[in-house]
């Protein structure tokens, strides 16, 4: 059976897995989020934050030397079959992926791919 989302699945992943601004940025940092806009079920363009300033003290540790490659594989993997297993047609709207990496255990944690659906209203 054919997935009604796997190129868009492979889209997304191939944007982790080939750009290298994109998994420098995301590999160093212990949690992120990124918000991929579908149009047509297409990847369209994402957002990510670049900085995380936090006046009253940073969550980051200045210690972390990165995700390591095969952790940050295994996550681009989980986030595709996510995406592929989605048994509705993505045609318009967000994906929002959310994780966070445990840097003691070397593992990542609470990872979750949420569909927004976007609405345009008429203009009266």
């Amino acid at each position: 059976m054919s997935s009604i989302n796997g190129q868009l699945a492979c889209d997304i992943k191939d944007m982790f897995v080939n750009s290298k601004e994109v998994e420098m940025s995301l590999r160093f940092r212990t949690h992120a989020e990124i918000s991929v806009f579908i149009r047509n079920n297409k990847l369209q363009k994402f957002t990510y934050d670049e900085f995380d300033l936090q006046p009253f003290g940073s969550e980051e540790d200045d210690e972390f030397d990165g995700m390591p490659k095969e952790v940050y594989t295994r996550l681009c993997n989980l986030i595709y079959a996510s995406i592929k297993d989605f048994q509705v047609l993505i045609e318009y709207g967000f994906i929002n992926i959310q994780w966070s990496f445990d840097a003691i255990q070397n593992e990542i944690e609470n990872i979750s791919v949420r569909t927004r659906k976007e609405i345009h209203c008429q203009h009266r």
